[in-house]
């Protein structure tokens, strides 16, 4: 093998590429990047970046097993390849497939939560000593073993959504608290992607209580957590359980009055600690993600909460079960007009049916906009640019329209 230095860097690491190709298993994979760090020293480098620059921890189902691979993140933090490390990705196990719902070997609840609780304890200790050990970070990615099963709510599994009941009460809250002592300790100059599976919107709260609790960096006048959290181009929230106190009564609010009895998602939450979070500014963020999960039929109202975040550089937007009203829509729209290139939002209150065409044209006039698809309450409106040329409207999947002529006009005065 040629000595490195010899060869352009991105020659390497197709090198790499090509040993370690899509039919090897990540065993095989590692084992030749080992083999390839006893080279020679150059050699040593690259394989050391292959291997330690994407570091991704995946749940077991097997809760303790678990409980002991979340020590090998603190083990890397103080290896001297930890400033290799440019993002780090857990998936966090909520049950074992030993507690099924047949109960098939005898294990209880409270067994069960016992170890959920173990494994949220040893994230909680570990978290805030390894994360600010990697000073190239640029994603920070926690996320739920078989999330997607909560994202679709045709193929719930039970035990999971048993776990998250289980654990929602007891450790959650010191675990998000290890969340923001992470990005308080030390400023990560190149964190720019930051995504968290959440239990409720109101667990961003004491992920904010630690950070505004930090002391200012002294040559700052804002603290690491402030400064962490305004440079994120890339945030991606996922709400797996919409029960929580932020929950309102959807006649407490003034956007939901109009419901009627046969719509089906009858409460509406008010997402303040996203207020509190977008307080921080994110002025470069370029991409957008909130995900509510079928669980429960409760959506967002982030009507209140995006005026006070006048996004300018978004290009990528995704809602889930997150309502906003047509004025916010057009707001959105209107300030991020020349970045925007993909855009999903699920719901949109309703856009007044002589409304449509100047949302047409809004849509058609973006420069770099790829596609677009609104779910409103009557309708889905989809916009792709190369396959079809203009908005095509279609019935939704919801309750279908539900509001007379006389409502329209008045909405529209």
């Amino acid at each position: 093998m040629p000595d490195a230095p010899h060869l352009p860097a991105e020659i390497c690491f197709q090198i790499l590429d090509d040993v370690c190709d899509d039919t090897s298993t990540a065993w095989q994979k590692y084992s030749a990047l080992c083999n390839i760090r006893l080279v020679n020293r150059a050699w040593c480098h690259f394989a050391s970046v292959a291997l330690f620059q994407h570091i991704t921890l995946d749940g077991s189902r097997c809760v303790k097993n678990d409980i002991g691979w979340v020590s090998r993140l603190e083990r890397l933090s103080q290896m001297s390849v930890a400033g290799l490390v440019s993002s780090v990705v857990v998936h966090i196990s909520l049950y074992d497939d030993d507690y099924d719902d047949d109960n098939t070997h005898g294990q209880d609840d409270g067994d069960s939560a016992s170890l959920q609780e173990s494994l949220f304890a040893r994230l909680s200790q570990v978290l805030p000593r390894s994360i600010p050990c990697f000073p190239q970070l640029e994603g920070l990615h926690l996320l739920l073993l078989d999330r997607e099963r909560l994202l679709d709510s045709h193929s719930v599994n039970v035990p999971l959504v048993d776990a998250l009941r289980l654990i929602e009460k007891k450790v959650l809250r010191e675990y998000f608290t290890a969340i923001g002592r992470c990005l308080s300790l030390s400023h990560l100059p190149r964190l720019n992607a930051l995504s968290l599976d959440l239990s409720t919107i109101c667990d961003l709260s004491p992920l904010l209580d630690t950070g505004d609790e930090a002391p200012e960096d002294s040559s700052e006048t804002r603290s690491f957590f402030a400064q962490n959290i305004s440079q994120l181009r890339h945030l991606s929230l996922t709400v797996n359980n919409t029960i929580c106190r932020g929950c309102l009564r959807p006649e407490h609010c003034d956007y939901h009055h109009r419901f009627p009895v046969s719509f089906p998602y009858s409460w509406a939450c008010v997402p303040h600690p996203l207020m509190r979070f977008f307080s921080y500014g994110l002025e470069d963020l370029e991409s957008l993600t909130i995900l509510c999960t079928d669980l429960h039929r409760v959506y967002i109202d982030m009507h209140e909460v995006w005026t006070t975040a006048p996004f300018t550089k978004l290009r990528h937007i995704d809602l889930h079960k997150v309502l906003i009203s047509f004025r916010t829509l057009v707001s959105i729209l209107d300030t991020a007009r020349g970045s925007l290139q993909e855009i999903c939002i699920h719901w949109v209150m309703r856009i007044p049916r002589r409304q449509t065409k100047a949302v047409t044209a809004k849509l058609t006039s973006m420069p770099w906009l790829e596609w677009a698809i609104i779910v409103t309450m009557a309708n889905t409106i989809c916009y792709k640019r190369r396959e079809v040329p203009d908005l095509k409207i279609s019935a939704a999947h919801g309750p279908g329209p539900w509001w007379g002529e006389e409502e329209e006009e008045e909405e529209e005065e």
